[in-house]
């Protein structure tokens, strides 16, 4: 009875080979010759960011696995959480990334004067700052470019790249006085 096969990392093995001698191991003319026979083992390496599968590759045991490329909205890639360049195992390898800032600019559209800047996370949303004065008129709300059209801001909007947002002002509306001999006589 030939014996079971000996353990080998990363191997699994296979069956024994005679390799030199006369007859069969129940039949022994003279001294046989076995050699172990191995199969290399394949390892399923999994690229992931929390529940999203990026890519899965099959490696071969002692071999590396390939980095796919990755891209996730609003971040910017960082790097894996392991090495993936001698695989022994299944394994699972994170991306890492980090959440970009974006800088959010009130101004005055006219002057290019700036009232504020705001440095939000992707995603985030900005503090209504205090609302601008500018001599001769009353602000009346924010604006936002959006390509070649200024639509009205809401603050509840996520920001998800370098913003401007400018403030949108009507005249301030005076009353004339008009008098005649120290009498009031008409008004507009």
């Amino acid at each position: 009875t030939l014996p079971a096969g000996p353990y080998k990392e990363g191997y699994t093995f296979s069956h024994w080979e005679k390799v030199d001698g006369e007859g069969g191991h129940g039949n022994v003319q003279n001294n046989l010759e076995y050699v172990a026979r191995y199969t290399i083992n394949t390892y399923k390496v999994s690229f992931i960011y929390g529940k999203n599968v990026y890519e899965e590759q099959w490696i071969q045991y002692g071999q590396s696995a390939t980095a796919p490329g990755v891209e996730l909205e609003g971040h910017t890639f960082v790097g894996w959480d392991k090495e993936f360049n001698f695989i022994s195992g299944d394994l699972i390898v994170n991306a890492i990334f980090e959440t970009n800032d974006y800088q959010v600019v009130f101004k005055d559209l006219e002057s290019g004067d700036v009232y504020s800047t705001q440095t939000v996370k992707y995603g985030g949303k900005v503090s209504i700052p205090k609302s601008p004065q500018k001599e001769g008129y009353l602000f009346k709300k924010w604006k936002m470019i959006d390509g070649t059209e200024m639509i009205d801001f809401s603050f509840d909007t996520a920001i998800v790249g370098d913003t401007i947002i400018v403030a949108e002002f009507e005249g301030r509306p005076y009353t004339i006085y008009y008098y005649v001999n120290g009498q009031l006589y008409d008004t507009q």
